[in-house]
Parts: structure tokens; sequence; C-alpha cells
């Protein structure tokens, strides 16, 4: 016997726009709601689905379950042929096949785009597909003629970098107030927004269930909006290699003291970014001065300024040694630092980076800002601006705090999922520059203090 559709999901099969959005949190039955809708789909003719993941290893284990689920539910057992990758409705001939994006022997969005007469691709746990160029190879490769055409979207709302945010909502939404939170829902007119949350869903979930989702509620109200009422994030703890509340500790922990002293610059790009140079006593920033305009003749009065105050050898100064860096390191006669040359050896075994900067990164997230073990300081005694002592810089037309502009820098670090070769990597400088609008000069500092440690007799090896 047919389910009866809850009013939240008629849309789902009346709307005659091309791509279906249902998102929600958890507990809201927008799974249930949405496979139940591909079976019945089966009904039609002509009807070639695809239902993907991003990554699916068994469908047979994962997905065909919750389908068997509904057509035992609704009793029409005998209209539907089950395999390991496809079902089909043995009226219609119609069939839904399942596969994944990424699978053991690679990428097949290729293969995927290719299937003749696909009338439905179904994008199930959306948050996990990080590629927008993946997706709409496949969604425009559907164009059946004599048919609707749809592309279905399940996911679980997460962070507003991702790419169904920026595509369909970022610039096109409206605001709806569930129990108190403020939930985006799309206004784009290609998307029909369907987005339930547990309240829609009340008589099929257990007492412990709702006992778990108060406890939520009473004791991390940030988690609720966003896990169980489905609020789209900021971006700032998406794929993050560093702790959120480890990053703020990072102005007031209390930490190991080491008294050897180095210098660390990252000198400015063609002059367009800032020129950061950090003094560290062990773990501690104890000075930190930022040229906002310099040449290389710039950079070395002030390296050896620091070096001549604070008592640092040539020998404990490192310089990023690509740009203006590169000069820098000649004229001054410093370290120079090489973000993408080969990872360092510890003990003898070579872990699978990407490169050393990489390799830094995940080395100052393990080692030092994650376990609380950096200090830095920043006040108006211990920061200057072009000479001038105070933690304050015009950045374009906002004055804005160095603080403020570290905690950027380091939200802006995100580790990807590693490629083919299976290598540990962060994203892209032009992705962490698009994220804050300027290179994460601070995080860039940091992150070359590790140099040091990888390299104790401070030479390549």
């Amino acid at each position: 016997m047919p389910l009866p559709v809850s009013d939240k999901y008629l849309p789902l099969y009346l709307t005659q726009k091309p791509i279906i959005l249902i998102t929600g949190g958890r507990g809201s039955g927008k799974s249930f709601n949405a496979s139940l809708f591909c079976k019945r789909l089966l009904y039609e003719r002509n009807q070639i689905i695809l239902y993907s993941r991003y990554t699916m290893v068994s469908a047979e284990k994962s997905v065909i379950p919750e389908f068997k689920e509904k057509i035992e539910i609704e009793g029409d057992n005998e209209y539907f042929n089950v395999n390991q990758n496809n079902i089909v409705n043995n009226i219609t001939g119609s069939r839904i096949m399942f596969d994944g994006i990424k699978t053991s022997s690679g990428n097949q969005t290729a293969k995927l785009k290719s299937i003749q007469g696909l009338t439905t691709f179904v994008v199930d746990e959306g948050e996990e597909w990080q590629s927008e160029e993946e997706y709409d190879k496949i969604r425009l490769s559907i164009r059946t003629k004599g048919v609707q055409n749809r592309t279905l979207i399940i996911m679980n709302p997460c962070s507003n970098l991702h790419f169904i945010y920026k595509k369909y909502l970022r610039d096109t939404h409206r605001i709806e107030i569930i129990d108190g939170v403020e939930v985006q829902i799309s206004t784009h007119p290609d998307v029909e927004h369907i987005h339930t949350t547990y309240l829609d869903n009340l008589e099929n979930l257990s007492a412990e269930f709702l006992s778990e989702i108060a406890d939520i509620k009473q004791s991390s109200p940030k988690k609720y909006a966003e896990i169980v009422i489905g609020r789209w994030g900021d971006g700032s703890e998406l794929n993050s290699l560093y702790d959120t509340d480890m990053i703020n500790s990072m102005f007031s922990n209390h930490i190991t003291k080491i008294d050897r002293k180095y210098i660390v610059c990252d000198a400015a790009r063609y002059g367009k970014d800032l020129c950061v140079t950090m003094v560290f006593r062990g773990w501690e920033v104890i000075h930190t001065s930022i040229l906002t305009k310099s040449d290389v003749h710039d950079v070395v009065k002030d390296i050896e300024s620091l070096r001549k105050k604070f008592g640092v050898p040539t020998a404990n100064t490192l310089v990023d040694g690509d740009g203006i860096g590169g000069d820098t390191v000649r004229m001054g006669g410093y370290k120079s630092f090489h973000g993408g040359s080969h990872p360092r050896k510890i003990q003898g075994i070579l872990e699978n980076y990407r490169n050393l900067k990489t390799q830094c990164a995940f080395y100052l997230a393990e080692k030092h800002v994650n376990i609380g073990e950096i200090l830095l300081h920043i006040n108006n005694q211990t920061v200057s601006v072009d000479g001038v002592y105070g933690t304050k810089i015009k950045m374009g037309s906002r004055m804005l705090d160095v603080r403020d502009l570290i905690i950027e820098d380091f939200r802006a670090i995100r580790y990807v999922n590693a490629g083919t070769d299976g290598k540990k990597e962060i994203n892209p400088k032009d992705e962490q520059k698009e994220l804050i609008g300027r290179s994460p000069d601070f995080f860039d500092c940091c992150n070359m203090r590790c140099f040091f440690e990888l390299f104790p007799k401070s030479q390549y090896l």
C-alpha cells in the first residue's frame, strides 16, 4: 500500500524545475523521502536514474537496502528486479543505476556522463562532493527529450564555502526561522528547495533520539543550529587543519619555555602582500614586524634591526626563498625556505606529504597549535606596523586588528582529500587568498618556523 506523502515533500512530485535541492539536519527524513520518490519514479516509462555518491564502495551494502525497504513497505516487490548495482521496474523498464564518482580504479565522471538516455541525476550526500566541475559534467549531460529531466541533490547543509551553496544559495535565498534558527532557503529560479528538520518527522523518531537532540540543544546551540536544524555554516571549520578553539587560545597559552631565538620572514611577493617578520623565543612569538610596502632593501634592513635588538644569529634567520624572498636571502645571507621542496624524513621515515610546506602545516597542527604549545604575544608593545608600534593595520578601507588577521589566516588552512597517490595536501594558496581576501602571511611565518625542528642542523638533507 502506498505511503502518504507529507505536505513538505509534495513539491518533489509536482515541481517542473530542473534542480531539486533536499536539505535537512539529523532525523529530518530527507533520505527516506528522496529514495521513496526515486523508487516511485520508476513507474514512469523511459526513466533512467543515476543515483550517485562521491564515493560508493558497495551499492549492494549501502544504498540498495534503503530501496528494498521502500519496496517492502509499499508491498510491490513483484514489480521490481533488484540486482547488485541497479533496480529495474518490470512493468515500465525504467531503472536506477547506482555508482560512485571515485572508485578504487580512479575517477569515472567521463563514463557516467556518457550514459545514454539519462533523465535523473541524484547527488546523494552532496556535502561529500568537492568538485563542481565533475558535478556539472554529469548534470549538463541530462538532456533526454520527451521526459522531464531532473537533478536531485540530497545533503546535510555544511559550509557556505561549498560549491552547492555558492551556486544555488549565496546570492539567491530567503531566511526561514525554524525553532529560533535562521535557515537559508534557495530562491534560485531553477531550484526547488525542500528543507526539513526532525520537527517535521517526530512521529518516526525514538524517545532516545529526541532526548539526545534535547541535550545538544542545551549544551551546544551552534551544533544544534547547524547539525540538527540545518543552518549553513560560515565555513570556518570545514576541513580545518587547526582546531578553532585552539586557534583562539594561541594568544593566552602557557607553554614550555625555550630560550633559543629565531627570526622568520615571509617577504612580500611582488610588493602586493604584507611583509611579516616574527621573532620567536622557542615557540613564543615575542615580536611581529609588518611592512605594508617594501622592497628587498627594506626587508633586509628590518630583519637586521630585529637581529641586533633580540640577539638572533644569521643561522637562525629564515626567509621564504620564493619571489622577493630569494633576493632577501642572497643579500642577507639567511636560511632559505622552499615550500615546494621535498618533505623531510623524520627518524628515517618519509611520510606521504605533497611537499615541505604541507609537512610543516601538519606538524604545526599536531605538535603545537592543536595541543596548545604555541604562544603569540600580540599587543601594542610587541607589534609594529611600518615601524610604528600598535596592533591596528589598515587593509583597504578597513582598520583591522592583527590578532583577528592571524585567526583568519589559520582558519583559511584546510586539508584536502588525498589524490590518487595518497599524498597529504592542504588547500592551494589561491584558495586561501579567496577565503580571506589576501595572503595568509602570519600563518606562513608560523608554518616556516617548523623548519628549525624538521631540520635541526638547519640544512636540507
